[in-house]
């Protein structure tokens, strides 16, 4: 028995010092800015701070999507902040305007933040451009449709008059 105890302490101080090195070789890569390798040496590391960084790693990286899995799959109560805050980032950089509002104002919930407050703020400035933008186009489109139409119909009234003559000549 004395023996398996010792193996199992073995592999746990093996894994926690194969954890501490993935841990220093994943902030170098990410100090140098190779991103991709840093968020696969964090995700390597099983916790939610090791997730953390890889989706940190993954933003920086520009695979949002990725980055944005990850942070979903955080439950650590000590990162909710920086999670609804990183989230509302990268929401935006998806284009996924309502949803990130929603990280931020939760977010928000958690504690007040100048930085989180100016992206809310911004992302629902941007929202009301673009329902305004929105509803422009859509009323050009309805007042190019009405021109297409009148001019359709004027192309068929010319057509009708030159047949009409055209039928006229040959009767006369």
């Amino acid at each position: 028995m004395r023996v398996l105890a010792l193996l199992f302490i073995s592999l746990v101080l093996n894994a926690g010092m194969l954890d501490f090195w993935h841990l220093k070789e994943a902030k170098e890569a990410y100090r140098n800015k190779a991103y991709e390798k840093a968020a696969k040496l964090y995700q390597s590391i099983e916790s939610d701070e090791a997730k953390y960084d890889a989706a940190n790693s993954l933003y920086r990286a520009k695979k949002y999507k990725e980055a944005l899995s990850l942070y979903e799959s955080i439950t650590d109560e000590k990162l909710q902040f920086q999670k609804f805050h990183n989230m509302g980032n990268t929401l935006a950089h998806l284009n996924k305007i309502d949803e990130a509002i929603k990280a931020y104002e939760e977010a928000l919930k958690i504690r007040e933040d100048k930085d989180t407050r100016y992206n809310l703020e911004l992302l629902k400035k941007r929202k009301k451009q673009q329902e305004k933008k929105n509803r422009q186009n859509k009323k050009q489109n309805k007042k190019n449709k009405k021109n297409q139409n009148k001019k359709d119909n004027k192309n068929k009234n010319n057509k009708d008059n030159k047949q009409k003559n055209q039928n006229q000549n040959k009767q006369g």
